[in-house]
């Protein structure tokens, strides 16, 4: 009680029967997940690509293209240095094709950190590099986005983080404080049971269990609860 007023986290009494995202990182650059990306379309999912640069990204969209000639109208663009009318083109596509429900065709959404909170859009998988816990979050909020009710997901890693490495040193977290990154693959990797917080090349750890939203707030306070001290704050 304070000043004879009670809260309530309403935010994890309404969402906290929802187990959507099952995390896996893995030791690769993202570029190198283009062939399973396809695999996924031909599956006739959703799927969302999220790299750290715009430069990546177009790569990364030339590459897809390139490999799967037949399907080229699935899959789409969208980054920040587009011109305004551009982007508000390119967005309205985006919403038309990857609504926020059951609708939607199969298809691919290459992107960058502009569709962490701007758009009302479900994908089925997230295939996306390393960043800081709260984006990460973010990032995974737009995988089945549409479910509002108690669900328990089943499958494989709907999430798949990927850490691009050399020599031990991280090479993908680009824009992003490396303390910051580095705290939450510690976090992650505790939440999997494994000790290398930072995976070898081509080896991948796995959280086996869905994330409820409790493990995300948890997540996200470990983090930055480690950080005292460090060259983030």
């Amino acid at each position: 009680l304070n000043g004879g007023f009670e809260f309530v986290d309403m935010y994890v009494e309404l969402f906290g029967g929802i187990r959507k995202h099952r995390i896996a990182v893995v030791g690769k650059p993202l570029t190198e997940s283009v062939p399973e990306i396809l695999a996924r379309l031909g599956e006739g999912k959703k799927v969302l690509v999220i790299a750290n640069t715009v430069k990546r990204a177009q790569e990364i969209y030339q590459k897809l293209k390139d490999e799967n000639g037949d399907t080229k109208e699935r899959i789409r663009l969208l980054h920040s240095r587009l011109t305004m009318e551009d982007r508000m083109e390119k967005e309205k596509e985006v919403l038309e094709k990857f609504p926020n429900s059951l609708e939607g065709e199969p298809g691919i959404l290459v992107s960058t950190q502009v569709v962490e909170a701007s758009l009302d859009i479900s994908f089925d998988y997230l295939y996306t590099d390393i960043s800081p816990i709260d984006s990460l979050v973010q990032r995974m909020g737009r995988v089945l986005r549409h479910i509002r009710e108690p669900f328990e997901y089943k499958g494989s890693a709907n999430v798949i983080i990927h850490v691009a490495q050399n020599k031990g040193k991280i090479t993908n977290t680009e824009v992003y404080n490396n303390s910051l990154v580095e705290s939450t693959l510690k976090a992650l990797a505790k939440s999997a049971g494994v000790d290398n917080f930072i995976p070898e090349l081509g080896e991948m750890y796995t959280i086996e269990e869905p994330l409820t939203e409790e493990d995300k707030k948890e997540l996200i306070e470990t983090v930055f609860s480690s950080l005292k001290g460090s060259d983030y704050l």
